[in-house]
């Protein structure tokens, strides 16, 4: 899709009439509509570059699919909802120390570090992991966002990366290792960075990149260990470490989450009807109808005017 002006517009227009559309089939909520609303919410998610907007979405999707419960072996997106049961209003975590965070952001740079010297100089793949050498760079030089707010636009560009890089990589007759390498890279980033931002929660960024994380390591796991491959294995083993200890570490603080919630026995149920709205849509005061609202994500950006754009939209 075009960056141009006119293409936003159009966004922006189509944006406010799916919530609109979303408003009118809320209040008439049933079994009928259910798949219809959640498709509608997930779309406009990867779209929204605020945090009101977000939340705001994540608080719908979360309370229909809990009216859903007694049908959703019958939905057709229900598996697309990659929420996180841990809700960071309902048991606040504190930011990492300092060195925790410095720890965490050299060990990603490092790793990423290490995979540069195999991509092919002015490819995609090089393009890419300079980006997130850049961005991780800018974090360790950025001190730490402390609301909600300040973290979802330190972590908004990774999340347009995860959520549109990998099929611009991808998207190809024949899938190769550097494509598949970077995007593994790609989405244990996501991981690892989790703890950074205690105020989006997991379902921010990185539960929506566990699952296809996973399936890389489950299709390389056997290269590393099939002898036809000879010396591109140890090399494949090597390159797959941090993306598997990524994972690892991620699921190990999601068992540790879960029991912890339990532990305390969150008693929390939203209290929004599902036949009611749960979205913010007074006219020109929904986020979407504000022009710089709606994701720039299907186009490449760097960081720099990553930051650059964060600073017209909070003007707008």
């Amino acid at each position: 899709m075009s960056p141009s002006p006119d293409t936003r517009k159009i966004q922006i227009q189509h944006g406010g009439i799916a919530l609109h559309g979303l408003h009118d089939a809320l209040s008439s909520f049933s079994k009928s509509n259910a798949d219809a609303i959640l498709a509608t919410s997930l779309l406009l998610m990867t779209q929204a570059n605020d945090w009101r907007t977000w939340s705001s979405l994540e608080t719908g999707i979360r309370t229909v699919t809990v009216a859903m419960a007694g049908w959703k072996h019958e939905s057709i997106f229900a598996d697309l909802v990659n929420l996180s049961p841990y809700k960071p209003s309902e048991d606040p975590r504190a930011l990492p120390s300092m060195q925790e965070r410095h720890g965490i952001l050299s060990n990603v740079l490092a790793s990423l570090q290490r995979l540069q010297p195999v991509l092919a100089a002015n490819s995609p793949e090089a393009y890419w992991i300079e980006q997130l050498l850049g961005y991780i760079s800018y974090l360790l030089n950025t001190p730490p966002a402390q609301t909600a707010a300040e973290q979802f636009e330190q972590l908004y560009s990774l999340r347009k990366w995860v959520l549109f890089v990998p099929s611009l990589l991808l998207d190809k007759p024949m899938v190769d290792g550097p494509s598949t390498l970077v995007v593994a890279h790609l989405y244990a980033t996501a991981l690892a960075l989790e703890p950074l931002f205690p105020s989006l929660g997991s379902s921010f960024c990185a539960a929506i990149s566990l699952p296809p994380l996973e399936r890389i390591i489950q299709i390389t796991a056997p290269m590393q260990t099939d002898g036809q491959f000879g010396q591109h294995a140890l090399e494949i083993s090597s390159l797959m470490h941090f993306p598997q200890q990524a994972a690892s570490t991620y699921r190990a603080r999601l068992a540790w989450t879960q029991q912890h919630l339990e532990q305390i026995q969150l008693q929390h149920t939203p209290q929004q009807s599902p036949y009611t709205p749960v979205f913010n849509l007074d006219g020109v005061n929904t986020p979407f109808m504000s022009f710089g609202n709606l994701s720039p994500g299907f186009v490449p950006s760097s960081i720099d005017h990553v930051r650059e754009e964060n600073r017209m939209s909070s003007g707008s």
